[in-house]
């Protein structure tokens, strides 16, 4: 007779990484997150996208000063 404890162990270990990557992906998709995401880039967008990493920050601190020649 198959060890049923064994057998769990065995196809718990090949697919441990799928359990945190449901959880992500329901959150993911979650109206909450979404809403949460908006919020942020609403923010960013009113903060005159301060919120944009430092090497687009500097591209259009580029664009400008070179439009101001």
């Amino acid at each position: 007779m198959i060890d049923l404890g064994s057998l769990l162990s065995q196809l718990f270990a090949s697919f441990w990484w799928a359990i945190p990557l449901f959880i992500l992906a329901a959150l993911f998709k979650s109206p909450w997150f979404k809403g949460f995401i908006g919020e942020v880039m609403l923010t960013c967008k009113q903060l005159n996208n301060s919120c944009l990493t430092p090497t687009l920050m500097y591209v259009g601190s580029l664009r400008r000063w070179n439009y101001d020649r």
